[in-house]
């Protein structure tokens, strides 16, 4: 297969030149199992494992590949397997924290252009979901798009303006879809972002219909879809392990399992762009150092009176700031443990 065509360029050449090792090879990860990646060379698809010394060196789960990840690897003899010996400088990659008490961050996925962040029109809509989903692809480096799958629910033009008003209350400057994956309406929209080779990674809950959009857009039905319960719109976990899907019109699309629990691996910068209104507003308070929660002089509170601000947006602001400090609190006292 051509490397070009799965996103190889310039700067992951000049990477890979500098290892300067003739026997191996470049290779893209398309999946991951437990240790075991599914990755394509320019000679074809083999199941490769990491080296021991790879093992060795790598201190977290963040060092190992990921799905969307370059790697030099050598073929084994006998055909069907690579040794993995080095992972390449990423351009991004979509993170968050590990869904436990520990400190660690999780790759999502690598190397990509867009996260589509999708969300059902139905019980599943969360604007506070999807306000920390902004806040993990700005984090990653990696433009945010909003697919707000389901919209033939939405009969009524008075309710689907209220959405419409309240999805570009968070959105701001990202961009917005409204589809569905039963008529087809505005699908034809989502093909602009898979030009030139560009890699869209689909985040977002069960039953929120990635899976389904990925056979769409594939045009075969290669990952399994299931219904999701009337009673709250919830999905089951069909998908269990991120997958890159190389598209007819030279894109590449990363299908990822649904996320239960999205804890931020962010920084203060990070969150600030994903509320960059509120961060406006705050300039105008009379303290620098104001926590918006009480304190006299603050703007933001002011435009929350005068309904410029919704009050919820605030507090999921706070909530995520909180969330930040904890985090960063743990890494800081994790080294002395060993002490």
């Amino acid at each position: 297969m051509n490397l070009i065509s799965l996103g190889w360029n310039a700067a992951f050449q000049n990477a890979f030149d500098n290892l300067k090792n003739p026997d191996w090879m470049p290779a893209k990860v398309f999946s991951e199992d437990r240790g075991s990646y599914l990755i394509m060379t320019e000679l074809g698809e083999f199941r490769g494992k990491t080296s021991g010394s790879y093992r060795h060196v790598s201190k977290n789960r963040a060092d190992f590949p990921a799905v969307g990840d370059w790697l030099a690897v050598q073929l084994c003899s006998g055909g069907g397997a690579a040794i993995i010996h080095a992972l390449l400088p990423r351009i991004n990659m979509l993170s968050r924290k590990i869904a436990d008490d520990s400190t660690e961050k999780q790759v999502l996925a690598a190397n990509v252009d867009y996260v589509f962040i999708v969300s059902g029109l139905d019980h599943n809509f969360n604007l506070r979901r999807i306000e920390r989903y902004i806040a993990l692809a700005w984090d990653g480096g990696v433009q945010p798009v909003i697919v707000l799958n389901k919209v033939d629910l939405i009969a009524d033009k008075t309710e689907l303006n209220k959405i419409k008003n309240a999805i570009e209350s968070v959105a701001l400057d990202v961009p917005v879809h409204f589809i569905s994956l039963v008529s087809h309406k505005g699908l034809a929209e989502l093909s602009s972002y898979f030009t030139d080779h560009k890699t869209v990674v689909l985040v977002g809950s069960s039953g929120v219909g990635k899976s389904t959009l990925t056979n769409y857009l594939i045009g075969e039905d290669l990952q399994k879809t299931a219904s999701t319960r009337a009673s709250d719109s919830r999905g089951r976990h069909v998908t269990t392990r991120r997958q890159l899907f190389p598209l007819a019109s030279g894109g590449m699309l990363i299908d990822t399992p649904g996320i239960r629990e999205l804890q931020l691996w962010a920084d203060k910068s990070s969150l600030d762009t994903g509320f960059s209104d509120i961060e406006d507003i705050a300039k105008s308070c009379r303290f620098n150092d104001c926590k918006h929660s009480g304190d006299p002089g603050c703007a933001v509170q002011e435009a929350i009176m005068q309904n410029k601000l919704e009050a919820k947006r605030l507090v999921n602001y706070l909530k995520l700031q909180q969330e930040l400090k904890q985090r960063a609190d743990r890494q800081w006292k994790t080294p002395w443990r060993s002490i």
